[in-house]
């Protein structure tokens, strides 16, 4: 599965720049930056995380890590969302993709991640 994805790039480094971050910083930090973090998941997860020379072996993104981000970017979504069970919701989708990633079923994991994605983000045209 990597190889359909080998020319989408995510440099670690790149984000934190786009973003303003230092690298002791958190991923997300706001709506914007978890727009940026779900699709670096969705990417690599469960465990082909780029490796970045930079950052120490506690400090490599793991799968655990990312769903921790993701998870901190909820309280962003449901300050402003107009389902007042947003944050559940999203945490049950979350808790539904990393079961999934740890059984070894990425595709359901990703579809899982995708539809987090899709539930913050979609466009009522």
């Amino acid at each position: 599965m990597r190889d359909s994805f080998s020319r989408i790039q995510v440099p670690v480094r790149h984000f934190y720049e786009r973003n303003n971050m230092d690298l002791n910083q958190h991923w997300v930090r706001d709506i914007n930056s978890l727009y940026d973090f779900i699709s670096y998941v969705v990417v690599y997860a469960p465990n082909d995380f780029p490796s970045e020379d930079y950052l120490e072996t506690h400090e490599q993104m793991t799968l655990d890590m990312a769903f921790s981000e993701l998870r901190r970017g909820i309280p962003f979504v449901a300050e402003s969302h107009p389902n007042p069970n947003i944050a559940k919701d999203l945490n049950l989708i979350l808790d539904e993709a990393f079961q999934f990633y740890s059984l070894g079923d990425d595709v359901k994991g990703a579809h899982r991640v995708q539809d987090f994605e899709a539930l913050i983000f979609k466009r009522n045209d």
